[in-house]
């Protein structure tokens, strides 16, 4: 019947695109090829629309014909939205030729990360999207943003996420300088797990930079956060953390002007979480230098906080 149709000349441009979106939506993609032979055109529909038909094939023809991915992330919405391994096929034949899915897919890849769905990260980083990939913050963002703006990697969102397996099926490999800034992402939810993982693939000799050699992720830890915000978790998460940075090697060597800044963030925090952590500090002297940590604990106010939750260890650090 839509042969036969086709064969009248009366049909508009209009009528053939909103013929073949109704294909598409209805998944006909037998009526959608005969569609576009009579000259619709492909790119007026939504790529994630076309995912939706789980056909490779069909896609490529849309694609071929004009179809865009990047369209509002079209195909990183079809990714997350399905979760279907012919999209992954589809992706992996024709990456090569039409760059554009690459970006998608990895932008698919930070998004599963972030929702911690294990096993669709595993299999769109085997696919070959790239968990370094600088990606817009959303699905609904676009691409045109500047090292200035703010952007995501599959890699932090997985270390932000704080679940270990979605770091572990990323496979990243051994690379100290992107390793490290993971370290420093991962401290904004510390998870032993995670940084168990990042370690796994991080020697101590490459832990610590700069002169005196320190640890960015430690410092991280130790001012509970990034920029001083609030941790977001369980000071026993931060602390286990800490504690296997400096067991793996890491080294606490602030530089001397920053001390007041990282006690004003330490103080506003809870006093047991203050006392936890200047104990870990403590209980490491090969790891910093003590006048560094005689000069953390010197005003009244830390000092207090110290007191409040561990008299004993301000005792201590006072006899230093």
């Amino acid at each position: 019947m839509v042969v036969v149709l086709l064969r009248d000349d009366r049909w508009t441009q209009c009528d053939l695109n909103e013929a073949l979106l109704a294909a598409v939506v209805i998944k006909r993609t037998d009526l959608a090829e005969l569609l576009l032979e009579k000259g619709a055109q492909a790119e007026v529909v939504d790529f994630e629309e076309i995912c939706e038909t789980v056909d490779p094939e069909f896609m490529e023809k849309m694609l071929r014909g004009g179809a865009d991915p990047m369209k509002e992330n079209g195909f990183a919405r079809g990714l997350d939205y399905l979760s279907a391994r012919p999209l992954l096929r589809f992706y992996r034949s024709l990456r090569e030729e039409f760059p554009s899915l690459h970006l998608q897919a990895s932008l698919a890849l930070a998004e599963a990360a972030s929702k911690k769905r294990v096993r669709w990260t595993a299999l769109l980083a085997w696919a070959g999207a790239d968990p370094h990939l600088k990606v817009p913050d959303d699905l609904s963002v676009d691409w045109d943003f500047s090292e200035e703006d703010s952007f995501r990697t599959a890699a932090r969102d997985a270390c932000w996420s704080g679940k270990a397996e979605v770091v572990k099926v990323l496979q990243l490999k051994k690379d100290p300088d992107r390793l490290r800034e993971l370290l420093e992402w991962a401290a904004v939810n510390p998870s032993v797990g995670v940084f168990k993982e990042l370690l796994s693939k991080l020697g101590g000799e490459d832990l610590n930079t700069g002169t005196p050699a320190s640890c960015r992720a430690l410092e991280k830890l130790v001012e509970c956060g990034p920029f001083g915000y609030e941790c977001v978790a369980e000071d026993e998460g931060k602390i286990g953390c800490m504690r296997w940075l400096i067991e793996s090697g890491a080294r606490w060597s602030p530089e001397w002007e920053r001390i007041g800044d990282i006690r004003r963030y330490l103080l506003r925090h809870s006093y047991s979480s203050v006392g936890a952590t200047i104990r870990v500090l403590y209980e490491n002297p090969n790891a910093l230098d003590r006048g560094v940590l005689v000069e953390l604990c010197r005003t009244p106010a830390i000092r207090r906080a110290i007191e409040a939750s561990d008299p004993r260890l301000l005792r201590r650090i006072s006899s230093l």
